[in-house]
């Protein structure tokens, strides 16, 4: 379902006919979106994806992707596990606690971890803010504007979608929607007297990543591959055409999840209460379904628990 048609699920939930300024602000409709969808996906854990990390000598931190929310795969014993890959041989280190990385305190350099932590970053740990200038005016189409710097690299600089942005000049706060090349981003502004770019506008992107990765033992060797899959958030759906790949159902689902949470915080209890019942109903429906599936495929060895 387009973004589109998700504000029009959630407007007709909180029995509104149309976005305004005052009572659901556009921003506002797509942060309840937004917040509900992060909680159907992590109590469902139903999409997921893999990124590959290369090791730094030396180094045992790596940030994770700011879509992570858990990790996805499990060992023959039941615990989440990575891959890494020196180019011939791979291992598979397992999660442990950070507390045993930091009581272990191991300082040599190995060519392979006995295992790794997840944890929240730490203030050291936040990338810099990313500033700059609009090198011309950018297109924008559905509420999606682009962002053009042509002195800036944003793969090589790690921007990714649901980093923050704002508009410094006109005002606007938003998020990246998506890396269109190296010097250009798709992004939703709102808040601003434009929620657009003109050549000249100054910028300010701050990281949305909050997790990392710490392996037992610093790598002795750089490039090495880790290769991670965890279970991951949506892409942000801040524009009309934005799309969640799930049925219309859990979409609609969601979209009243999302008006019991703006209810929520507009002391509107009943309606609020009504309408989260409908969400969590749909939520055990998606792990039900999952659960069957798994058992009619097998007890192997990426055995999950959904209920």
């Amino acid at each position: 379902m387009i973004g589109k048609m998700l504000t029009r699920q959630f407007l007709q939930a909180i029995d509104t006919m149309a976005m305004d300024t005052e009572y659901a602000t556009q921003f506002k409709t797509y942060e309840c979106l937004d917040m509900a969808a992060g909680i159907f996906f992590r109590e469902t854990r139903l999409l997921h994806r893999s990124v590959e990390i290369k090791t730094l000598a030396g180094q045992q931190s790596y940030n994770l992707p700011a879509d992570f929310i858990d990790l996805y795969i499990q060992d023959s014993s039941g615990r989440y596990a990575v891959r890494y890959d020196d180019g011939t041989t791979q291992s598979y280190p397992a999660l442990r606690q950070y507390d045993d990385i930091f009581l272990d305190n191991r300082t040599d350099r190995k060519d392979y971890p006995d295992y790794f932590a997840v944890t929240e970053i730490s203030p050291d740990d936040v990338p810099t803010l990313i500033s700059g200038t609009a090198s011309s005016a950018g297109t924008t189409s559905g509420g999606r504007s682009v962002l053009e710097d042509t002195t800036k690299n944003f793969v090589t600089l790690n921007v990714q979608p649901r980093d923050m942005i704002g508009n410094d000049t006109d005002a606007s706060v938003g998020i990246v929607l998506d890396v269109v090349s190296t010097t250009k981003l798709g992004v939703a502004l709102f808040e601003g007297t434009k929620n657009a770019w003109t050549k000249s506008d100054a910028y300010s992107i701050r990281s949305a990543i909050r997790q990392k990765m710490i392996l037992s033992d610093p790598p002795l060797t750089s490039d090495y591959v880790i290769t991670v899959p965890y279970v991951c958030l949506p892409a942000p759906v801040y524009w009309d055409y934005g799309v969640w790949p799930i049925s219309d159902t859990s979409c609609r689902a969601i979209a009243d999840g999302a008006a019991s949470l703006f209810k929520t915080g507009k002391m509107e209890y009943v309606e609020a209460k009504a309408l989260s019942s409908l969400f969590a109903d749909e939520i055990r429906r998606i792990k039900m379904e999952m659960g069957m599936r798994h058992l009619k495929q097998g007890t192997g060895r990426h055995r999950r628990r959904y209920f």
